[in-house]
């Protein structure tokens, strides 16, 4: 995936179930969060998690990284059943 100016990336976890999907500019592709299928990436549930972010980088294609963790600054309304982090 190759990214450029004013792109945007979201991420959503469903702890219960242990899945996750990515969406690019707000599609999900394949993933569906809502129904639970093809999941990005899973895990086992009940295990501690540990979030971390590296920046690699101060830029995609010259344009500054911005992380957006509450509703009030998103681009996009999180799907049906989730919820931002507030």
């Amino acid at each position: 995936m190759s990214g450029s100016g004013g792109d945007v990336l979201a991420f959503t976890f469903d702890f219960t179930n242990g899945k996750g999907c990515v969406a690019y500019n707000n599609s999900y592709g394949l993933c569906d969060p809502v129904l639970g299928l093809l999941s990005a990436f899973t895990w086992a549930t009940g295990s501690p998690w540990f979030f971390a972010w590296s920046r690699f980088s101060e830029s995609v294609n010259g344009s500054p990284v911005t992380i957006r963790p509450n509703a009030a600054t998103q681009s996009f309304a999180p799907p049906t059943g989730y919820t931002s982090w507030d």
